[in-house]
């Protein structure tokens, strides 16, 4: 094995695929040197075929009569003939062959790239193409995403202002409800002994210092449901709120106990004197009371059919319709 002297690559000595220089000896790849199919063709002449090179020193020792680096002398007239006789130039050797491939091969290449660069443009065209049909499709949704999003803040206003009549509607059906109360009394804690309603009637005034109010102008029963372990609420329906609420007002400063309506000094347990609530309403004071004791608030009360309390002492009254006014 040996090298090429134009590469400097190996050559394997025994393949037969390179060319052998006759003046200098060394080898030379078919790519480095002359075509293979030259080769092949110069036949007996492979003997005295000489390398770019040799030749090129050969011009030289001659005193450059030939201009041309790859020329013979004027006296090879006879060897130039066999040269063209086997396709090589008359100057160069093999030289205009190997241009003449290498731009076959150019061609050729040119031809490939073209057809690549074509098929890439191609792709990039289609891949432009459904790009655009991307951001058409974006920009649809983008502008299908605004107008829902203007439906949706205009249903968000709407939803607004129904839940706020729907608010307002409810406390009036509350206020409605209550005022059918308003002239109502409930009283807690008057012993189930005592049922009689002139009797409970006229110690709740006399502890109240008002009038008694003729029979025919109100009416009392008791609750027929009620904790089994307290006595079950005592409820009086008044013809007048006047009437009623001079009572309540009387009872307020007065405090009556069991005693007051049993004889006996000594049942000193309060008597609640209270407006008659309404279901919802009395859900609704439940409820605040259960607020005011978890957060110790200051004051939660009845007053006029007005659930009402104050956080502090010196915190403004608040009227409430739910528990959120509580917040």
């Amino acid at each position: 094995m040996f090298n090429c002297r134009r590469c400097h690559e190996p050559i394997a000595a025994d393949a037969g695929g390179h060319a052998m220089c006759s003046d200098c000896g060394q080898g030379f790849h078919f790519q480095c040197s002359i075509t293979e199919v030259n080769w092949r063709k110069l036949g007996k002449n492979r003997d005295s075929w000489k390398c770019y090179e040799c030749k090129n020193t050969k011009g030289s020792k001659d005193g450059n009569k030939d201009l041309n680096p790859l020329g013979n002398s004027d006296g090879n007239e006879d060897n130039n003939a066999k040269k063209n006789q086997a396709g090589l130039s008359p100057t160069t050797g093999n030289t205009p062959v190997t241009e003449n491939s290498m731009r076959e091969m150019f061609n050729e290449f040119s031809k490939t790239i073209t057809v690549q660069i074509k098929e890439f443009e191609k792709s990039i065209q289609h891949s432009s193409d459904q790009m655009d049909t991307l951001l058409s499709r974006l920009d649809n949704m983008q502008e299908a995403f605004s107008h829902i999003q203007v439906k949706q803040q205009a249903m968000e206003r709407e939803n607004a202002v129904l839940k706020n009549t729907v608010d307002n509607l409810g406390r009036q059906m509350m206020e409605f409800e209550q005022k059918s109360f308003e002239r109502n009394l409930e009283l807690n804690g008057v012993p189930e002994s005592v049922n009689e309603p002139k009797a409970i009637m006229e110690t709740l005034c006399k502890k109240a210092k008002v009038d008694i109010p003729a029979e025919n102008t109100y009416i009392m029963e008791r609750a027929k449901t009620g904790p089994a372990t307290k006595p079950k609420v005592v409820i009086i329906k008044f013809e007048s709120k006047l009437v009623r609420d001079s009572i309540l007002k009387g009872c307020k400063v007065s405090k009556p106990q069991v005693g007051d309506f049993t004889g006996n000094t000594a049942a000193n347990a309060p008597v609640y004197v209270n407006e008659q609530l309404s279901p919802n309403y009395k859900k609704l004071f439940y409820q605040a009371n259960q607020i005011k004791k978890e957060k110790n608030f200051a004051f939660l009360w009845l007053a006029d059919n007005k659930i009402l309390f104050k956080k502090t002492k010196e915190a403004r009254t608040v009227r409430i319709y739910c528990t959120d006014d509580m917040k």
